[in-house]
C-alpha cells in the first residue's frame, strides 16, 4: 500500500472522517487536528472501530 507506514495528517478531523479512515485502513498512522476536541475524537474512536 501506498501509505504503509506512512503518516497521514487529518486537518479538521471533526468534519469529514473518510480519508482518516481510508488513511487507517491503508496502515498508515494518522494524526488528527480540528478546532473541537469532542468532534476530533469522535473521529478517532471511529477509526478505533474501523479496525
Amino acid at each position: 500500500m501506498l501509505l504503509r507506514n506512512k503518516n497521514a495528517v487529518i486537518y479538521g478531523a471533526g468534519g469529514s472522517l473518510g480519508g482518516a479512515v481510508a488513511a487507517a485502513q491503508a496502515d498508515a498512522r494518522v494524526f488528527l487536528t480540528g478546532h473541537r476536541l469532542a468532534s476530533v475524537q469522535q473521529t478517532a474512536d471511529r477509526i478505533k472501530a474501523a479496525g
